[in-house]
Order: C-alpha cells, then structure tokens, then sequence
C-alpha cells in the first residue's frame, strides 16, 4: 500500500522496486491523497489499483487503504522510498506469530534504521520503539490488516509519530520482530516530515506514558543530548549535567549503539552496492 501526494516521479520508482519483487504482492493499491501532478496516472500505468481522495493526509490515506484491500496482510511503503528484491518474501517468512514484521533500512545519508543485532529483534511492548532510537520504518513494515483495523488504525487527529502510535497499540496485542535484513531504501529530501525532529520528539513523547520509568528517563536523556549536539554547545557547565553517574551509563550506552549503527549502515551500504 502507497499514500501519495504529487510525488509522480518518486513514485515511479518506488512501484518500480514493487515489480521487482521475487514475492509477487496479490494487491499493489495506491491511495492518491489529493494529487495534481498526475500520480494517479502513473500509478494505474503501472498496474496498481487506485484509490483517490480529497488530501486528507497521510494517516488519512493508509487508513483508506487498510480498508480497501482485500488480502490479510498488507506492507506499506512510502511513495518517496524504494523496496529490495527480497523484501516482501523476508516478510512473509516472518510474519506468522507476529503483530508486527519489519527489515531494516538505509537512509539516503547512510544511517542504519532498524536492528543492530545479527539476529532478529523482538519487540514485546513500545519501550524498544523509543529507546536507544526507534528501530522501526513504516516503508518496511508489514502487519496484519484485521489486527491493525481492530486497534483503530492510524490516528488521523495525530501531526507526527502516527505511525509509533499504531505500532505500540499492535504490540500491545502481540509481540513484533525486526528483522536484521536491509531490504528498504529510505530516501531523505528537503522538506520531509520525519526530517523536522522536534515535532517528531513531540509526537513520540505520546508514547512515553506507555513505557517504563527508566525508559522514559533515558529518552529524556538522549533527547537532551540530542538537542545540546544540534546546538553545537560544547561548554564544561553544559556537558557537567551528563556526568551524574546513572546519566554517564545512558549517555554511554546511546553512543555505544549509534557506534554500532554507523558500523553495520556502512556494511549495509557497501553490500546493497554489489551487484
């Protein structure tokens, strides 16, 4: 399932990576949010069911689609990304017993969003989502469509982290699994949603009332760190708040796995380059 809002020419692209699957999708269904670039077009050239609509929004338009197809499962993937071959059968593979099946994926920039372990990992509650760093992508995600239209479906009232939303109610049915497989291209551009940190902090901030304390005290943490690194602060009277010693090991642990991450994005990123 594809929301678009004029994006023809990136959408191109991203049916093209759905053709190339080695697991042929039952449905590709396309949900025009308002184009007037001529997306629906090129959508329906390339063999995807259409669905068009006043823009309402992104929630809005995966919504509408969740209730439109008519298969069990249903992967989503965001007009401006692309899938790897392997990717909905990596998927399918996975998905029995789970609410919730997602890959990794590599940014544009070269950022590793997912696993950073080689094996799977399971996610058993909305702590994981938001602590070290949210390891899941919607492009990559597959769920199941009874289940997420029992659970409500995206929030369309929410602005920021609707998708973080749905998964922790999905989880709270039923457990999910990142895979550690890189099978998403995610495009990073000018003017993208997930690019405007600060809303997306607010929005997942909605989330912290379902997890831990010490979950919840580490995201404070990281966020500070965060905003004290975009700021370029590097005074002594800055850095001393970190150096309480139950803050030093979060902080620690943050950087530790952020290392690891550029570690694995770099092999991800050579790999993906091979022909």
């Amino acid at each position: 399932m594809i929301p678009v809002h004029d994006r023809a020419d990136l959408l191109r692209a991203a049916l093209a990576s759905v053709a190339a699957q080695t697991l042929t999708p039952a449905q590709v269904i396309v949900i025009d949010d308002g184009s007037t670039d001529g997306s629906a077009a090129v959508a329906r050239a390339a063999g995807a069911t259409v669905i068009s609509q006043p823009a309402s929004g992104v929630s809005a338009a995966r919504n509408r689609g969740l209730r439109e197809a008519t298969v069990p499962s249903v992967a989503f993937l965001d007009s401006d990304d692309e899938w790897e071959p392997g990717h909905l059968a990596a998927l399918a593979a996975a998905a029995p017993g789970h609410a919730l099946v997602s890959t990794a994926a590599l940014t544009s920039d070269g950022a590793l969003i997912g696993s950073q372990a080689r094996e799977p990992l399971t996610l058993r509650g909305p702590d994981r989502l938001v602590w070290p760093d949210n390891p899941v992508v919607t492009s990559a995600v597959l769920v199941d469509r009874a289940l997420a239209l029992d659970v409500g479906g995206f929030d369309e009232a929410l602005r920021h982290s609707e998708d973080l939303d749905l998964w922790a109610r999905l989880l709270e049915r039923g457990p999910g699994v990142v895979l550690p497989e890189v099978t998403v291209r995610y495009r990073t551009h000018p003017g993208q949603v997930s690019l405007d940190v600060e809303a997306m902090r607010s929005g997942a901030a909605l989330l912290l009332r379902r997890v831990a304390p010490a979950t919840a005290r580490a995201v404070t943490i990281r966020d500070r760190w965060d905003r004290l690194r975009a700021a370029g602060a590097r005074s002594p009277r800055a850095l001393l708040w970190f150096a309480a010693p139950a803050r030093a090991v979060v902080l620690a642990r943050l950087l530790a796995h952020r290392a690891r991450g550029r570690r694995i994005a770099a092999e991800a990123a050579g790999a993906l380059r091979s022909p």
